[in-house]
Order: structure tokens, then C-alpha cells, then sequence
């Protein structure tokens, strides 16, 4: 009886070990096959709230940060259209905004003008 115990718990030592060294190897592949970043926040959106939220973990906080847009530009709820006809330029998306001071404070950190 202790021999089929001790074979058994031998097999099991021995698929465990397989089992591990095939995560390893599948690991080590799917490693090399990817890009890792390693940063201490992931941002998903770069509209108003994820932009701030970039800046300032960033500048402020000395923190890393990757920010993911899906868009080419930040900020793409407001988007600029250009009328064919007129060649004139309109900007649409965002309405208003409260002129409070984390808005402005944060509008003129980066010498934007918004006295209109």
C-alpha cells in the first residue's frame, strides 16, 4: 500500500513540475512576443477629467503614467470642423465649462488663453 502511495505522490510531484515548467515556457514566450509597461497608473481616456488626471499624478505627483486615447489628440471631445464652403473654422463638443479655479488653474499651466 505505502508503495502505490509513494508512486502516486511521485506522479503528482512529477505532473506538478511538468505542469509548472509548461507555464514557464509558455510565459517566457508570450513575453517575448509582447511589449510590458510598467508604470504605476494606467489612465483609460484622455478627455478633460483623464488629462488632469495625467498631469497631475505626473508633474505634481512624480508619478508614472500611461495615458490611452484612442483618438490621435487629446481632449477629442472637442473637435475642430472646417466648413468647405467658407473655409471657416468652428469648434464643437464642449458647451461650457465652470470657470472655477482648478479649471482656470489648470487651463493656464499651460499658457492657454480663455478670457472668452
Amino acid at each position: 500500500m505505502w508503495a502505490n502511495t509513494l508512486s502516486l505522490i511521485a506522479l503528482t510531484l512529477y505532473l506538478a513540475l511538468a505542469i509548472a515548467e509548461f507555464d514557464a515556457q509558455a510565459l517566457s514566450q508570450v513575453e517575448s512576443q509582447v511589449d510590458v509597461v510598467e508604470k504605476d497608473v494606467a489612465i483609460i481616456g484622455g478627455g478633460a477629467a483623464g488629462t488632469y488626471a495625467a498631469v497631475r499624478l505626473s508633474q505634481d505627483l512624480n508619478t508614472t503614467i500611461e495615458l490611452i486615447e484612442q483618438q490621435a489628440r487629446l481632449g477629442v471631445h472637442v473637435e475642430t470642423y472646417t466648413v468647405p464652403e467658407t473655409n471657416t473654422t468652428l469648434e464643437h463638443g464642449v458647451q461650457f465649462y465652470v470657470r472655477d479655479g482648478l479649471a482656470v488653474n489648470f487651463v493656464e499651466r499651460f499658457g492657454l488663453d480663455i478670457t472668452q
